[in-house]
């Protein structure tokens, strides 16, 4: 009988082990690059902070599985106006760390959009704020907008690393944290932990995302959101109902939003855009 019990027990806890899921820990590759600068794993605490990046992001399977469909609406578009500024396309990797690719996101702080841009700052690099329009929202606009900050950045830095993590902390605050801690390189900065993660979730983020099979992630191409796509029309006439504007396009309301979330109420002489070949969202079909 004692015998029985032993083996009834065994088996029960095999059956359990079997049932959990298998957890391995994160293999972090030898060299690893942002916007074509290395990042110095030889030094511990980055390669630490690097690792506990990439296990935040394999292991939180729902939004990264999100991040991965959204990736295919937008990094195209975002990538293509990076390059066309002369700016590394890593940084579509940092519009992902910002808002995860929701255009319409509002942080406590009220940074809003794609790439958080607070009110003044987006004034201040050229996205126009009003109560009819707020280009925050349109992805991008605001796109252009960071180039402008990045190269700003850049002048003042010398290091892409650096630019990435101003964004974050703002330029006077990092360049305060370097003049005070004498070193102009990021990794050798003491920083609040928000910004001391910055880059290398950043880092981590496209790492997953360029190879996401890698990381357990099966993923297909027709799985993806499809690309987002569109035609650029400049309206001259006052449209008293954008509704009804939007209906004569072949659009609803809400299909014209999507693709123009910046605009509350139409302004005249400006432009919208509308999905290319008259079509929202085509369904991309499995191959």
């Amino acid at each position: 009988m004692l015998l029985f019990l032993i083996t009834t027990f065994s088996s029960c806890v095999a059956q359990q082990i079997s049932d959990i899921q298998t957890v391995m820990p994160i293999k972090i590759p030898d060299t690893v690059y942002f916007a074509g600068e290395r990042i110095p794993l030889e030094d511990e605490d980055v390669k630490e902070r690097l690792d506990r990046e990439l296990i935040s992001i394999i292991y939180g399977h729902a939004s990264t599985m999100l991040l991965l469909k959204r990736s295919g609406r937008w990094r195209k578009p975002l990538e293509d106006s990076l390059t066309k500024y002369g700016v590394h396309k890593d940084f579509f990797y940092l519009a992902i760390a910002e808002s995860a690719l929701d255009p319409l996101i509002k942080s406590n702080r009220d940074a809003l959009g794609t790439w958080q841009f607070l009110e003044g700052t987006g004034k201040q690099f050229g996205l126009i704020i009003n109560d009819n329009i707020d280009e925050r929202q349109d992805p991008l606009k605001s796109c252009v907008a960071a180039t402008k900050y990045f190269h700003q950045a850049y002048k003042k830095f010398e290091s892409w690393a650096s630019v990435a993590a101003s964004y974050n902390r703002g330029m006077a605050g990092l360049e305060k944290a370097m003049d005070n801690q004498g070193t102009r390189n990021y990794y050798d900065l003491f920083l609040n932990s928000e910004t001391s993660r910055y880059v290398l979730r950043i880092a981590a983020l496209k790492m997953v995302l360029e190879n996401p099979k890698k990381y357990g992630y099966c993923i297909e191409e027709y799985e993806y959101y499809n690309t987002f796509e569109f035609d650029e029309i400049t309206i001259t006439e006052n449209i008293e109902s954008v509704p009804k504007w939007a209906k004569k396009q072949g659009m609803t309301y809400k299909e014209f939003r999507l693709y123009n979330p910046a605009i509350a109420i139409n302004d005249n002489k400006y432009n919208f855009i509308v999905p290319k070949g008259g079509y929202v969202f085509r369904v991309k079909k499995k191959k």
